[in-house]
């Protein structure tokens, strides 16, 4: 019959004592060779009553116990009953023999244990197993002691890789509840093992609510199916926000057919900050990649397209006008008596009067147009769709807008010589550039200060 009391979380060490006295003393009743079946009921009967009072002790002391046993195939050397007793407050936990373990609150059979019977997860209760088939099992192998050691090495091995392992790691059992994580996971979520054991993620209070219940969604579904659920998330923790990776798959065990859940995050915090610092700096170096190639195509003094610049502009419309027979047409500008005006008034004043005439350029010209400094006093540039007759027009007003507005430092008006050109289809680049250089030089030996084709 099932028997409680209240818990309480002290546990004195005479207490201990006591119990591990009883324990001690249901091991050497048990150790004796009996085979006969009439005396394994009996002893069977002896724990049942020592069973009985452990709880009546445990209301007495103010405990609350948890005490489960087996035995193994009545055949063994030294006939061996297990007996489990667990403080269900503070998740102290004893075993008579010392060689039985319970795992994170979920308890496996070791292979060749000669029943596997239903232990009751009832908090509070005294469950009594004997042999619930009352089978004969005289004539059943015994388990040698060494395999049973064996397999306690095992389990504590296994144990102590996971919790070795650098990213968390949790499992739940079929009802979604957690029965093992590791210390990464208690580390990385500053979280204790008997804080969770035994809990769903919906009892979670580092989740947020919606969190909690998708995971719980996830979980129960991946446990359902056996399937795999893997994605990039966040976690708010202790050390802030954390990226990470989570991947979870649900599992059936080959021998028992025992559902579960296995799960392992890994925190990618560190890489996703490297991988925006990464970002930031690919995005400095296309910035500094820009204003670099600007410079490689802008001249420094007056800030228009230099002659690179205007090359590769040049070498496009002229690809165009071929294949397509557009219009194009070319200007070139030279500044009358430059040199007279550098060493008379420095080059300062020479730099002023470029910028200035850089000026009148960008006011006269559309922003459509392509003009350039070509060198020294010399600028250039390439009208699309303009005809001869337009490019002459423009050209004129360039003339008299320079004449009008740039004034040297001794009072005299700025001129300059004007060459003009449209484009003949058929012709390269090159080509066009010489006619409109050609009719520049015209323009310079006829006086200056005029347009000239």
């Amino acid at each position: 019959m099932p028997l409680s009391s209240s818990l309480t979380p002290e546990k004195s060490r005479t207490e201990q004592a006591k119990i591990c006295g009883i324990s001690q003393c249901v091991t050497f009743l048990t150790c004796s060779h009996l085979r006969l079946l009439e005396l394994q009921r009996a002893i069977l009967a002896a724990i049942n009553t020592i069973a009985t009072f452990f709880c009546v002790a445990g209301v007495a002391l103010g405990k609350t116990w948890h005490i489960e046993y087996f035995y193994c195939r009545p055949r063994q050397p030294v006939y061996q009953l297990c007996l489990y007793t667990r403080l269900l407050d503070n998740e102290i936990r004893m075993s008579m023999d010392d060689w039985g373990r319970w795992l994170n609150n979920v308890f496996s059979f070791p292979d060749g244990l000669s029943e596997r019977s239903a232990i009751s997860s009832v908090r509070g209760h005294i469950v009594l197993i004997s042999n619930p088939q009352g089978k004969d099992m005289s004539e059943e192998e015994p388990i040698p002691q060494a395999s049973l050691d064996v397999l306690l090495w095992k389990l504590d091995l296994l144990e102590t890789i996971i919790n070795e392992l650098p990213n968390p790691v949790f499992a739940k059992n079929s009802d979604t509840r957690f029965c093992f994580f590791n210390k990464a996971y208690e580390s990385f979520f500053s979280v204790r093992r008997e804080e969770l054991l035994n809990r769903t993620v919906l009892e979670l209070d580092y989740l947020s609510p919606e969190e909690r219940w998708q995971y719980q969604k996830e979980d129960a579904e991946a446990i359902r199916s056996g399937g795999e659920v893997h994605y990039e998330t966040s976690y708010q923790t202790d050390r802030g926000l954390c990226s990470s990776l989570y991947w979870a798959k649900g599992f059936v065990t080959p021998g028992f057919k025992q559902k579960g859940l296995v799960g392992v995050i890994v925190d990618i915090s560190s890489l996703k900050r490297l991988e925006q610092e990464l970002a930031r700096r690919v995005k400095e170096l296309e910035e500094v990649r820009r204003e670099l190639r600007q410079l490689s195509l802008t001249d420094e003094l007056t800030t228009l397209p230099n002659r690179r610049s205007f090359e590769m502009r040049l070498q496009e419309e002229v690809l165009i006008a071929n294949r397509h027979n557009v219009t194009i047409s070319l200007f070139m500008v030279d500044i009358d008596y430059f040199k007279n005006i550098n060493d008379r008034f420095g080059h300062d004043a020479g730099d002023a009067i470029l910028c200035d005439f850089a000026k009148v350029l960008r006011r006269t010209c559309r922003e459509s147009d392509t003009v350039a400094r070509f060198g020294g006093d010399e600028f250039i540039g390439l009208l699309s769709l303009v005809c001869l007759h337009d490019v002459r027009t423009l050209a004129e007003r360039i003339r008299k807008t320079v004449k009008d507005s740039c004034v040297l430092p001794d009072g005299r008006r700025l001129t300059v010589s004007i060459g003009i050109a449209e484009f003949q289809c058929g012709e390269s680049g090159e080509q066009f550039k010489k006619r409109v250089d050609a009719a520049l030089y015209r323009a310079k030996k006829n006086g200056r200060d005029q347009v000239s084709e």
